[in-house]
């Protein structure tokens, strides 16, 4: 079962600080999902497109599955583009 969460921004996000916190509500989001069905996330494909239109993806196995949003998050963040 594959599970996610994705957003298009009216303007370009510009620094690692408007980054990290649409990634921390997608992740809240995904989390919130998780814990609803009874379900835990065991792997991420955070995917992230460029101004210039490329995509950029990034997949990792989690050791342990989790539906908590900071731990989500933090696999996540050695994602695309850091």
């Amino acid at each position: 079962m594959t599970v996610g969460a994705e957003t298009t921004f009216d303007s370009y996000l510009r620094t690692f600080d408007q980054i990290d916190a649409e990634l921390r509500r997608l992740c809240e989001t995904v989390a919130r999902w998780l814990t609803k069905c009874g379900l835990a996330a065991s792997a991420l494909t955070p995917k992230l497109r460029r101004a210039d239109r490329r995509t950029i993806t990034r997949a990792c196995k989690l050791r342990d599955p989790t539906a908590q949003p900071d731990l989500i998050l933090k696999a996540g963040a050695a994602g695309p583009g850091r």
